[in-house]
């Protein structure tokens, strides 16, 4: 049985993984997964958006193996072009991995950008890349501006522990809500403040 699903594995990792929109505002234009998924062949996604929106990834999507050198089980190399195709600049892209389209990553799914493996992800467009990987698994990118007509590059890597579908989620110009530790120790510091104050 397990050769059986290894043999099937390996197939659609030679046909390429399926990229189709789940929702929102993207419109994929082309994508080549049949690449060799490595930093210098990565797989290749061309698409417009007009708003937020998530791609889904099917058929055995980081292929048979692992191309990243990250030492998890499955992965692959990304080269992600978007063209802003809304009305606003973007100062800011955020690409987001998930199992489930509804639910955020936990740290313990096995699905990350290469968690822990030390690679270098960039864009042409943003000189800054902030990324959570323990609460739930995204990058975001910033400093830097995307004008509506102009396209952004995104250079990254996704890696999973098992073979199965994912979900990447994509919202420009994302303003993020503090994880749950950080929001309680903002209202923390915020009633300190306000404590002191009030026996001044």
């Amino acid at each position: 049985m397990k050769y059986v699903v290894f043999l099937a594995a390996l197939s659609a990792g030679l046909q390429g993984a399926v990229i189709t929109v789940h929702s929102g505002g993207i419109t994929l234009n082309s994508y080549d997964t049949t690449t060799a998924g490595t930093a210098a062949d990565p797989y290749l996604i061309s698409e417009d958006m007009k708003s937020a929106g998530i791609l889904e990834l099917s058929r055995a999507p980081l292929g048979s193996f692992n191309t990243t050198g990250s030492g998890h089980s499955y992965g692959k190399w990304f080269a992600k072009t978007v063209l802003n195709a809304s009305l606003d600049v973007w100062t800011s892209f955020e690409i987001e991995v998930r199992t489930d389209p509804g639910l955020p990553s936990s740290n313990f799914d096995g699905l990350s950008f290469a968690q822990g493996g030390g690679l270098v992800f960039s864009s042409n467009r943003f000189g800054t890349i902030t990324r959570i990987e323990d609460v739930r698994d995204y990058l975001n990118f910033s400093n830097g501006t995307v004008a509506p007509g102009e396209s952004v590059t995104f250079h990254f890597a996704v890696t999973d522990g098992a073979v199965r579908t994912f979900y990447m989620l994509q919202t420009p110009n994302k303003v993020d809500v503090p994880e749950p530790g950080t929001a309680g120790l903002l209202a923390g510091a915020i009633g300190l403040a306000v404590l002191l104050r009030r026996r001044k």
